[in-house]
């Protein structure tokens, strides 16, 4: 450049204006030897006019319209990693560290129990505070949502640039995409929508991130039944058959008598440890005496069954009778049973045979239920042999007790006053009646029958299926620890073996997929958006921002100076194809 011979202030304040000039186009535009050379020729003329200040600015107007005829002849470039593309990739891996740290937390707090404590002495179970717990799953997932927000919105900016650059848009509605960027829910998206759609979908996405901190805190949550299981030693039925029963005088009818008159089984020991948890639970699968019964009723005599029983005595009804059954062959427990309702003049009649049956039950214990079983399955083995072997076996004695005791009941409504029910029990070769006890009140539907509040005996409605579960009861009374071998040298009925105890607690439960879901969702949109915004900073040729350097820029240039006074809400405006992209009135 030629050097400056005239006034030394003079010159200073040339090149400050220029200076000026050349910085409100922008520092990234380049300055191009013609343009140097125009500075050369004009800076003597400066001098030389610059009294006149309306001189001076035309002067400088040249400089500044022969540099933008220049930077507009030259092709727009731009690197292929940019900032901005820098920028969207580090926020997209930083929520994916996010999205990592969250699994991390959440899978170390899965299936341990809630702390109720933020002591300073107990600093080790602030993790499992639900407060803490809230606390961090929100800011972990906030955090992620502003990553993925600032990667939408960073391509939402060259979007909004490319729009502008494509064609002549009015202020209006370069003033509405203004204000969806800034709030995409806001009066303007109507007008924005005119505009351009991409750039509305665009900020709408960034709004919504929103949903991030709103679904991934929610992957985990406090169940108070949740199920947690651990190996356990427990009681359990030995092989029944394989236990040697020496003949006796003894049996089981008085136990046998308290499950007739509860309608259920006796109490059952529960072995599994509750702990803190509200309840636990146990499965067993063992073999043991049961009966299989069916209907009888329509081919059974009634008239017979009524008059069984006189016992010398008139104006006696019948009600309950249960007779074993003589055989010449296939010498199996079998037993014929028979009941009259006289409340609902009912008649029924059974025919049972004693059998095997392979039992699974879940034996379980709560804080409101101290025991209870439930039997799962039942399936039928094999009937069991009514010709004792030398010695007997427990399980065939066990199943004999059952039939005589049912045997020895003897129900009957004397002089139509209201029913006696006795056993009539052997002790010591000598028969001695005792009082059968039965349920008072239906008991749920458990036992045989019970005794209704006008002092009826009021059966089970299907008495088949009612004596299979009171045999049942029977087995099932063996879990109580009080029914024992009658035999010195072997009297345990029960065993302990090992299975698996389940019990319920407080307890994190974290749904991984549900997480996973919730990022995934949301990283997929905001790489889709970052992708569109590369495709939009090559076709600007350059990274765009929203700074208000940028924007001042895009206004200062002399076309759009020279039609400020006729500027309108209605105006068309378009960036120009300079890196610049300054903002200049346009017809289409």
């Amino acid at each position: 450049m030629t050097k400056c011979t005239q006034r030394p202030g003079a010159c200073r304040t040339t090149r400050r204006c220029i200076s000026s000039v050349m910085s409100l186009q922008g520092s990234s535009s380049p300055r191009y030897p013609a343009v140097m050379a125009l500075e050369d020729r004009i800076l003597p003329r400066w001098v030389a006019g610059a009294s006149n200040p309306y001189v001076g600015m035309h002067l400088l107007l040249q400089i500044s319209r022969t540099n933008s005829f220049l930077a507009a002849s030259m092709p727009r470039r731009s690197r292929f990693l940019t900032a901005v593309h820098a920028k969207m990739l580090l926020f997209i891996v930083a929520t994916l560290i996010c999205m990592v740290l969250h699994n991390v937390y959440y899978r170390y707090l899965d299936g341990k129990a809630p702390s109720f404590s933020l002591k300073a002495s107990d600093r080790s179970s602030w993790p499992r505070n639900q407060t803490v717990v809230s606390d961090i799953g929100t800011a972990i997932s906030y955090v992620a949502q502003v990553f993925l927000a600032m990667v939408i919105s960073a391509s939402c900016v060259q979007l909004y640039w490319l729009a502008i650059r494509s064609r002549g848009h009015r202020i209006a509605q370069i003033d509405a995409l203004m204000s969806v960027h800034a709030s995409p829910f806001s009066l303007p998206l109507l007008r924005a929508l005119s505009a351009s759609i991409s750039v509305c979908v665009v900020a709408m996405l960034a709004s919504s991130a929103s949903v991030v901190s709103i679904f991934a805190p929610s992957a985990i949550k406090l169940n108070t039944n949740h199920l947690q299981t651990s190996d356990c030693t427990v009681s359990a039925p030995r092989n029944l058959s394989s236990i040697v029963t020496p003949a006796t005088d003894n049996n089981y009818l008085s136990p046998m008598g308290a499950v007739l008159a509860s309608g259920t089984f006796l109490p059952p020991v529960i072995q599994c440890d509750m702990g803190s948890s509200s309840q636990c639970s146990y499965d067993l699968q063992f073999a043991g005496p049961g009966l299989s019964c069916e209907d009888v009723t329509t081919i059974s005599n009634y008239t017979t069954f009524a008059n069984a029983r006189q016992l010398n005595t008139t104006n006696t009804i019948n009600l309950f009778q249960a007779e074993l059954v003589p055989q010449d062959s296939n010498l199996y427990m079998q037993i014929a049973v028979q009941s009259w309702d006289v409340k609902r003049q009912l008649y029924q009649a059974s025919n049972c045979t004693g059998v095997s049956r392979s039992y699974s039950v879940t034996m379980s214990k709560s804080t409101a239920t101290p025991y209870n079983i439930t039997v799962t399955g039942n399936d039928v083995i094999s009937k069991i042999q009514a010709n004792e072997t030398a010695p007997p076996d427990f399980e065939s004695f066990y199943m004999y007790n059952i039939l005589n005791l049912m045997q020895q009941m003897r129900i009957t409504i004397e002089h139509g006053f209201y029913p006696t029910a006795v056993l009539q029990v052997p002790i010591n070769m000598n028969p001695t009646e005792s009082i059968a006890g039965m349920p008072f009140g239906d008991n749920n539907g458990g036992g045989l029958g019970f005794y209704g509040l006008d002092s009826n005996v009021t059966w089970a409605d299907n008495m088949t299926q009612a004596l299979e579960v009171f045999a049942q009861n029977m087995t099932m009374s063996l879990f109580s620890g009080q029914i024992l071998n009658y035999n010195s040298d072997d009297s345990n009925v029960l065993q302990n073996v090992t299975t698996t105890c389940s019990t319920f607690v407080s307890a994190y439960e974290y749904t991984p997929y549900h997480l996973y879901l919730t990022y995934g969702a949301a990283m997929a949109v905001a790489v889709v958006c970052a992708f569109w915004g590369a495709i939009a900073i090559a076709q600007n040729g350059v990274a765009e921002n929203l700074d208000f350097s940028r924007i001042l820029r895009s206004v200062l240039n002399e076309r759009l100076f020279f039609a400020k006074d006729g500027l309108t809400e209605d105006t068309r405006l378009r960036a120009d194809d300079t890196v610049e992209g300054k903002l200049v009135p346009s017809i289409l």
